[in-house]
């Protein structure tokens, strides 16, 4: 059974979501963020980048079975495991009991993945390793033991062709010819 925690009537924005398996006496959480409509239904998106759950208030309606993909590529398992918060507890334990500790597990799960993510930072000169955080369409430079996050305007550019072989994309933009990053899309100076 599922069960939904929100600190608000009007909507679920803000709660958690809590699945329980009383047979394996085991219990999931997800937290929610925005209501969003997907596929004609209302939606709530989780803290797991993907995840989204459906709320039917009544009881005994089925979600739509529908065929997908079974082949999930080795970085987007990874990529959930490294976000996903599993819990065990005893099945015993009061409501609030659960709910807290799931909360601290998604709490803690997030404060890991930042170090992670700082570590990564830090240890490499890697442009490309807060890109998760702020997306494409920035710049990210290190100096010394600080980092400066630039986001870079979005600009209309049209593909040209290059004369020799880069690992950066040909465009021209107010007629001049430049290269875009293929992973952060921020443009390049020729």
């Amino acid at each position: 059974p599922v069960k939904i925690f929100s600190n608000s009537s009007d909507t679920l924005e803000g709660g958690t979501a809590v699945i329980e398996d009383l047979a394996k006496e085991q219990v999931a959480g997800l937290q929610l963020d925005t209501l969003m409509v997907l596929c004609g239904n209302a939606a709530l998106q989780t803290h797991l980048r993907g995840i989204v759950l459906f709320v039917h208030p009544a009881t005994g309606i089925e979600v739509a079975k529908g065929k997908f993909d079974s082949m999930v590529a080795d970085a987007d398992i990874r990529r959930i495991e490294s976000e996903l918060s599993f819990v065990q507890v005893k099945a015993s334990m009061s409501t609030r009991a659960r709910m807290q500790q799931v909360k601290n597990e998604i709490c803690s799960n997030r404060r890991q993945i930042a170090y992670s993510r700082l570590e990564a930072v830090a240890g490499a000169e890697n442009p490309y390793s807060l890109i998760q955080i702020f997306g494409r369409g920035h710049l990210i430079v290190k100096a010394g033991a600080a980092m400066y996050v630039t986001h870079c305007s979005p600009v209309d550019v049209l593909p040209r062709t290059g004369t020799n072989c880069t690992e950066e994309i040909p465009v021209r933009w107010n007629n001049t010819d430049l290269f875009v990053d293929p992973i952060s899309f921020v443009i390049q100076t020729a």
